[in-house]
């Protein structure tokens, strides 16, 4: 981790860049201690700038994601619009218990926000009676600070510990919850690809979406690996060693 000292000009950069550089200081961005006195910080920079502005919404930039980052996020059914359950709440107050448990450096936020159902069939949060029902979206990032390949990498294998950890909560807990189709990526190990597909034809009406994409896309123009791979059952991507561990390649 770069133990660099106080930036020349701290005073330009945003808060995504300040961020980034509270992250690599001190114990580094997996020190879970360190993190938690970077979220503490945040909080408190949040706190302060507090306000209220009336402008069109294309001046006003709601929220400031900043940097490099790995995030994952799913929806759950929570009840209703008039009779919320409770699911949304404990979700989180689980998966809280867990990251300590387990000594995550998880940084701020643990996002979460409510929608109503959706009547798209492939839709994580689709719902016979959309209007009425509420599903709550839980989202969990880790910032990557540092270009260090290394620290890229390290972080990125923390991340997928976190992961894993919202995964067993939903198990333990039968949330019933889906991932977000865009946070879905290829996993490496065969047997969890296997699991990933099987899931997800547990829970969309796959058969019938390849039904449609045959029809209006029989080239397969607008298909990409993870279709292929998750969706298909076609090979997986093939992993080829590096300097720094495994990176994945594809087989055309």
């Amino acid at each position: 981790i770069d133990h660099g000292g106080v930036p020349k000009n701290p005073e330009s950069f945003g808060f995504g860049e300040l961020r980034d550089w509270v992250l690599k200081a001190g114990d580094g961005a997996l020190s879970m201690e360190h993190v938690k006195a970077t979220n503490f910080a945040e909080l408190e920079f949040w706190r302060n700038s507090q306000g209220v502005i009336v402008d069109d919404s294309e001046n006003v930039l709601a929220f400031d994601c900043g940097g490099k980052q790995r995030v994952l996020e799913m929806a759950l059914p929570s009840g209703t619009l008039a009779k919320p359950d409770g699911n949304d709440l404990e979700f989180v107050e689980r998966l809280l218990h867990k990251i300590e448990e387990n000594e995550i450096p998880a940084p701020a936020p643990i996002e979460q926000r409510w929608t109503c159902g959706s009547s798209a069939a492939m839709s994580p949060a689709h719902s016979e009676d959309p209007a009425k029902k509420l599903f709550s979206w839980v989202g969990i990032i880790m910032y990557i600070p540092s270009q260090d390949r290394w620290t890229r990498v390290a972080v990125e294998n923390k991340f997928y510990e976190y992961k894993r950890l919202l995964d067993e909560v939903n198990e333990e807990g039968e949330f019933k919850a889906r991932t977000h189709w865009a946070k879905i990526e290829v996993p490496w190990a065969q047997d969890e690809i296997e699991k990933l597909q099987k899931s997800l034809r547990e829970e969309f009406p796959l058969d019938d979406f390849e039904a449609v994409r045959s029809k209006f896309d029989p080239r397969g123009a607008l298909s990409n690996t993870f279709v292929n791979v998750i969706l298909r059952g076609m090979d997986p991507p093939i992993p080829k060693p590096t300097a720094i561990g495994v990176k994945r390649t594809f087989v055309k």
